[in-house]
């Protein structure tokens, strides 16, 4: 609402208003009369994109203007202070899921964009509004699962205890709040009772799962199914018997034996195999036997005897055979083997000093002679033995003085009183032994210095040592100086 104002610029004012219109009036020619003004003070606002006009002034945009306009033919000054509204802008966001619908100035909305719809404000203005409009990618989602349980147990889906088979469903809302449905498909196994017919041969063996089974009968087994559950077996299972038949036979040498479809001519064991209505093998066995040789024996003596074969005499080793006729007409023969063992040699070499002398068998010999002696043998098995001694004088006084000491080549250790132990000569007083040792044939010390004078007599940890060859280390000093030999010698029984 503007507001007026009047202003009086000459000392007298005079106002005649005739049908309310002022009219100027001279009263003299010095007094003039100034129309009556009105100044007006308005606000005004508009829409954006609107116009206003003040008399013959039009406004498009936000100001204070002053405009002079006659009003009823008189002056009026107007301060106008034009506003212009914006046009107002609000956005609406929504989330939709997939399949859902919503509607916009009744247009059906069912997918993600930008839309528009205006309204007017209480200024009378186009007020905007813009719908942000998202479908949510997580489509109202139908999920299938599968279970299996086994009677007796239970699932719990959808807060149902369930029991029994069949289809159950249950929707839920998502983190999105969008609908999602879950079907169950709930199948429940009841106890599984299998019965299995089954035959093996015997000697035969039956496997299921881990068992094992030999013998007929009735067996029932539990094992877990293919979801874990407890299942049974009955299992009835026959043992068929396989057969063995032997026949023996026997032929001259030269025929054979017919044996289904073969003939055989060689002692031995022959089989024919064959199956029975029920698949097991049995066997037909010929043990056949040709006749020829009654027998064979082994002889064994020493050189020098014979032996006695039918009507004559053997004395070298041979194979002896000898034919004749068997009971039942076959010509055969026997094998007689004869082995002749000849008499084993002892060959002794012993070397002396001139001035000593040896005794064999009451017997004293000084000068270098071969002695032969026939050992015989009190066991059956053991053939009598020769034994030769060869004797070798020297002149020891010759040798240097500090070498003056023999070892003798071999020794004889059977307790027959002649060379039963293996003993240093020493024939100088200037000479010390040190050391005298023997070691066999693998390195082990059988023999450790005591006494030389006393010598070995060829033992070994209290038995008798084997014969065979010894290997000796001698130590001993002369006349301030050390000396060392070594050799081997021969043990002989």
């Amino acid at each position: 609402m503007g507001k007026l104002l009047h202003f009086i610029r000459t000392i007298m004012i005079l106002t005649i208003t005739r049908n309310s219109v002022c009219l100027p009036a001279k009263v003299s020619k010095y007094i003039t009369f100034k129309p009556n003004t009105t100044v007006h003070f308005d606000t005004v606002t508009k829409c954006q994109g609107q116009t206003y006009t003040i008399g013959t002034r039009t406004y498009s945009s936000p100001g204070n203007y002053k405009d002079t306009i006659l009003e009823h033919g008189c002056p009026k000054i107007v301060q106008t202070t034009l506003n212009f509204l914006t046009a107002s802008k609000d956005t609406i966001k929504r989330n939709i899921c997939n399949g859902d619908t919503i509607y916009i100035k009744g247009i059906a909305i069912t997918q993600s964009g930008i839309f528009y719809d205006s309204l007017r404000n209480r200024f009378g203005c186009d007020s905007i509004l813009i719908y942000d409009v998202k479908v949510l990618s997580l489509t109202p989602s139908a999920t299938s699962l599968y279970d299996t349980i086994c009677l007796g147990e239970s699932r719990i889906f959808n807060n149902q205890i369930l029991t029994t088979s069949g289809i159950y469903k249950a929707k839920y809302t998502n983190v999105l709040g969008c609908d999602s449905t879950v079907t169950l498909f709930l199948n429940v196994i009841t106890p599984l009772k299998v019965f299995k017919n089954a035959s093996i041969c015997i000697g035969d063996t039956f496997k299921l799962d881990t068992f094992t089974f030999t013998k007929t009968g009735i067996y029932n087994i539990s094992f877990k199914s293919g979801k874990n559950c407890d299942s049974t077996i009955e299992l009835n299972l026959k043992v068929n018997p396989s057969y063995f038949f032997s026949t023996k036979s026997s032929v001259c040498l030269g025929k054979s034996v017919a044996f289904y479809g073969q003939n055989y001519s060689r002692t031995g064991l022959y089989y024919k195999k064959f199956q029975t209505i029920n698949g097991c093998d049995s066997i037909y066995e010929l043990d056949l036997r040709i006749f020829r040789i009654v027998g064979i024996e082994n002889y064994e003596f020493c050189k020098g005897d014979s032996l006695k074969i039918l009507n004559r005499y053997v004395k070298t080793s041979g194979d002896y055979y000898d034919t004749f006729k068997l009971p039942s007409g076959c010509d055969s023969f026997h094998l007689t083997k004869v082995n002749v063992r000849t008499w084993p040699v002892q060959q002794i070499d012993t070397v002396l000093c001139a001035d000593d002398s040896f005794i064999y068998k009451n017997m004293v010999y000084k000068q270098a002679a071969i002695i032969s002696d026939t050992i015989f043998s009190n066991y059956k098995t053991s053939c009598h033995k020769l034994k030769f001694i060869y004797l070798d004088f020297k002149n020891c006084d010759t040798l240097n003085e500090c070498s003056r000491i023999l070892i003798p080549t071999g020794f004889t250790p059977n307790n027959d009183g002649i060379n039963d132990k293996l003993s240093l000569i020493v024939k100088s007083e200037k000479i010390n032994i040190v050391d005298f040792v023997l070691y066999n044939r693998w390195g082990h010390l059988v023999y450790n210095y005591f006494d030389y004078k006393e010598g070995w007599n060829g033992l070994y940890k209290g038995d008798d040592a084997p014969v065979g060859v010894y290997n000796y280390s001698l130590k001993y000093k002369c006349k301030g100086q050390n000396y060392n030999k070594s050799g081997n010698v021969t043990l002989l029984r």
